[in-house]
């Protein structure tokens, strides 16, 4: 929104349509700056309501996209945002279906130095508010068989000793290795307002997916979310938690 409204020129577009497009976005590790390479192929979607004058608290940029990510497995999102709110508020949902886990390994090794040796995604889908400075949702992610290893420098081919201890007791004790999509797990991320739009949508749904394979607990994001709203003196973000046991803890007066 805050791109539309810096056009100098007098705009309304109300719908703008995407026939086959490719987006391609490169990621690089912060210390071994190896980089992953997401690619989204095949878009078809549409962009509403782009707009730069006249606005008012009504108005709102909706992005409803779908596409082939990695190749490999349909992906829809859909973005809105208001262009009048002060936070810079928007809400996204994002879908994926069934695919291989394996299939992530060009992103987890090099920016994550996590190998997934097996496992199956039969769903995937996402809802989180983004403000300026955090983000909160849910995601829903089934999955069954996963097993991961742990790299040195996004290598597959460096085992090292450690390592392999260390992944043996991830599978055993921490990883889900299966995972009901009914299962819930809570969505957060502080935003690097140095980093793109297309950094945070990706760290956003990373932390979803941490969540539900239980490399990060429910709990410790809403520590961190509390926290943050009150660092930097927000209101709570308006998002209604699935699962009724979550609502507590989050509940604080303001």
């Amino acid at each position: 929104t805050d791109m539309v409204k810096s056009i100098t020129l007098g705009l309304h577009v109300q719908r703008l349509t995407v026939k086959d497009g490719f987006v391609s976005y490169t990621q690089r590790h912060a210390d071994t700056r190896d980089t992953g390479v997401i690619t989204l192929n095949q878009m078809q979607g549409t962009v509403l309501n782009l707009k730069n004058q006249n606005l008012d608290q009504a108005d709102s940029l909706t992005v409803i996209m779908r596409a082939r990510l990695l190749d490999t497995v349909d992906a829809h999102v859909r973005v809105v945002q208001a262009y009048e709110d002060t936070l810079n508020t928007f809400r996204m949902i994002v879908e994926m279906g069934a695919l291989p886990l394996t299939a992530l390994n060009p992103i987890l090794a090099p920016l994550l130095n996590v190998y997934v040796a097996s496992g199956h995604m039969d769903t995937f889908r996402l809802r989180a508010v983004g403000r300026d400075v955090l983000s909160f949702g849910e995601a829903n992610m089934g999955y069954r068989d996963l097993r991961i290893r742990l790299l040195k420098n996004g290598d597959p081919s460096q085992r090292p000793f450690l390592r392999s201890l260390v992944a043996n007791y991830i599978n055993t004790f921490i990883v889900r290795n299966n995972n009901d999509a009914a299962n819930a797990g809570l969505v957060f991320f502080e935003r690097d307002r140095e980093r793109s739009f297309f950094n945070y949508v990706l760290k956003i749904t990373m932390s979803g997916m941490a969540t539900s394979v239980g490399f990060k607990r429910n709990e410790r994001y809403l520590k961190k979310y509390n926290r943050s709203l009150d660092k930097n003196n927000l209101p709570p973000v308006d998002f209604e938690i699935s699962d009724p046991t979550l609502v507590k803890p989050m509940s604080k007066s303001r």
